[in-house]
Formats: C-alpha cells, structure tokens, sequence
C-alpha cells in the first residue's frame, strides 16, 4: 500500500486544472491589439530527503524526481492598463512509499490608473501545494503535514490620492481552502475588507490608520468573525533601509459558542535593507489567520531573507522562518503547535537559457500531542528559460 492509496487518487493529472482555466479566461478576455510579452521555463529537479513528509517513526527517508513548467504573461491592454498572468504547474514523483503528487500555483493581477488621483487593482489566485514545499506559510501544514491544500483566492484595492500628503485604500478579498481527505483540517471559506487611512508627516514617514473585518466559515461547524483598528507606519531611514509597521487590537467572535467578543493585541512589522549587491528583510507578526483548525487561530511568526548577488551569473540565498499558535477554538482543545524552515541556496547561470540550482532545507515540526519531528531535504536543478516575446 503507498502512501497516496488513502488520498482518493490526489495526484491525479487534472486535479490543477482550476488553476489552468483561469489562466485560460484571462489570457481569452484580453484583447486583440494588446501588447504582450510572453515567457516559459522549465525545470527538471532531484529531491534528497531523509524525512519529507516530517512523521514518526523510521525508514521515512526517499528520492524524488521533479518536473515543472512556469509560463509567464504580461499584457497591456491601454497606456494605464497593466495585466501580470503567471503560474507553475509541478509533477513530483517519490520513489519509494510516497507515490506522486501535482503541485502548483496560478496567479493573474490587473492593474489601472485612472486619474492621477485614483489608481485600483485586481488579484486571483489558485494555489496547490505540499506541506514540504509550504510549511511555514501557514500552521496548518504543522498539524497535518501530509495533505495537499487547494486554495483559491481573490483581492481587490482601490487607492485615492486625497492630496499632496493624504492617502485613502480600500480593499475586500476572499479565501477558499480545502484540503485531501482524510485530515484533521476543515475546509474554510472567507471573507475580508480592509480600509486605510494615511498621510504623509515628513519627507521620511508615513503614517496613518487601518480597520478590518473579517468573516469565515467552517465547513461542518459554523461561522466566526473578527474585527480590527491598527495604527500604521512607514519611515525610509535611506535610499536603501526602510521599515514599515502595524500595531493594533483583533476582537474575535466564535458564534457557534458563546458569541462574546475577545480582545487582543495584534502587528506586524518588517525592515528591508537593499544596497547595490544584497538585498536582507526581516518580517515579525502576531495576529489571527484563517485555518483549518478552528477557523481563525492567533499565530506569532518571525522570518528572515538574504540574497546576495556575487556577480551576473550568480547568487546565493539564505532563508529562516518560524510560524507557532495557541491552538483554541470551538472545535479543539487548547494546544501549541510550531514550524520551522531554515534554508540556503545557490544560483548559478550557465548561459542565457541555462541555469543550475542547488538547495538544501532543514524542517522541524511540533505536533497537537506534543511530538516534534524533522527532516533535511537536498534539492539540484537545472532550469531552460525560453525567449520572451
């Protein structure tokens, strides 16, 4: 028996073929005298791991193969219409207990100015991915590392230019995740929108105010909800350093208990550093996010990313994320989960369609019982870049 023989088949060829379709609409809808630019790469890839999908017990580790094929698109329909349509479409075959897997994402964003005071923009994405390849994106893939999560998701913003030094924006999104059964993790859908308010102070800081609303429901369960007010700001100590923040309070509803609110402190912040070869940011939070145990969970995550360009043809990269929750809710008992990445990889252009890749990743992972587990995957490739168009 493999490992996929209790997923219903998830692997199956069109299970991307949301994604694909989207991109199909969009690419259809655009109009004939638009000026486009179109790319493709290729990249074909060995996996090493001695525990990919973080579980218990021993003789967990296998080799994989890989596939995947990103198409790029960039339409402009008018002289302030601006159309990015990209995606990734992967197939991953362990060999040995695991079986295969379709991975992917497809992303599709519109932009348009209108005036110079009023500019808005569009996003729709569908994204399928694997715990090993996202796990520090969301707790989830901590409390349940073996199911692929299909999310499909939408936002749109509308920026008003008030004045010299005012700014308003306004947005409303969506979200829609689902994961393979058998899981622990529900299915959720829902709702958000956002609105912002700020000025310019100086020539170096920006500041001003946010509230949000948020809506999900739980597939099976019921609906909560969650309001916010944050005070925001950006200061640009340089050319090269700046740093933006969030800091505020989430009140929370879970209406299938007892309804009341509940209060907690919420930010976010994150400081960029940019000189000419290098480019190092460092992202803190601690705020409610959608998941698919409990609906909303209040996560802490703390991240970091270096890149270094040694010359034109090469660079190397280092990465370190940490994402952990208080697991409480009306469907589950008051538990900790964690996750955890460390990588580092290296870049390497052999010519101006061939490009060599070298990656290797440390995961760990706490479970609800209080268990850890962790693993190091090795990943070389070689990717073929075609002409853009």
């Amino acid at each position: 028996m493999t490992f996929l023989s209790s997923r219903e088949r998830i692997a199956r060829p069109f299970a991307f073929a949301p994604g694909f379709a989207m991109l199909a609409a969009l690419v259809a809808a655009a109009p004939a005298g638009a000026q486009t630019v179109t790319s493709i790469e290729a990249d074909l890839g060995v996996i090493a791991s001695d525990n990919p999908f973080l579980l218990d017990g021993g003789d967990t580790e296998a080799l994989a193969l890989e596939f995947a094929v990103r198409p790029e698109l960039r339409l402009q329909p008018g002289p302030t219409t601006f159309v990015e349509i990209d995606g990734e479409a992967a197939y991953r075959r362990y060999l040995r207990r695991y079986g295969d897997f379709v991975t992917g994402h497809a992303d599709a964003v519109v932009r348009h100015r209108a005036s110079d005071f009023l500019s808005a923009d569009a996003r729709l994405s569908y994204a399928r991915e694997l715990p090993i390849d996202a796990l520090t994106d969301s707790i989830d893939f901590a409390v349940d590392p073996n199911s692929v999560r299909q999310r499909i998701s939408g936002r749109t913003t509308a920026t008003l230019t008030v004045s010299a030094r005012d700014r308003m924006t306004l947005g409303a999104g969506f979200d829609r995740i689902r994961y393979a059964r058998p899981s622990p993790l529900s299915s959720t859908r829902s709702w958000h929108v956002d609105a912002e308010w700020t000025r310019r102070l100086t020539e170096r800081l920006r500041a001003g105010l946010m509230a949000t609303a948020t809506n999900t429901n739980i597939s099976g369960v019921g609906n909560l909800s969650g309001i916010g007010v944050r005070a925001v700001a950006e200061y640009r100590f340089s050319s090269t350093l700046e740093a933006r923040g969030q800091l505020g309070v989430e009140w929370t509803r879970y209406q299938i208990t007892d309804g009341q609110r509940r209060a907690r402190l919420s930010g976010s912040g994150n400081v960029c550093y940019r000189p000419q070869r290098i480019e190092a940011c460092v992202t803190a939070s601690l705020q409610n996010e959608v998941s698919g145990i409990g609906g909303l969970q209040r996560e802490t995550f703390v991240g970091g990313t270096f890149r270094y360009r040694i010359n034109e043809s090469s660079s190397v990269t280092a990465l370190g994320e940490y994402r952990a929750a208080d697991l409480t809710g009306p469907v589950i008992a008051a538990a900790r989960t964690n996750a955890t990445r460390l990588g580092a990889g290296y870049e390497r252009r052999i010519s101006q369609r061939l490009t060599l890749t070298g990656n290797v990743d440390y995961l760990r992972r706490a479970y609800l019982s209080g268990n850890r587990a962790d693993g190091f995957a090795v990943r070389i490739g070689v990717t073929l870049t075609g002409d853009r168009r």
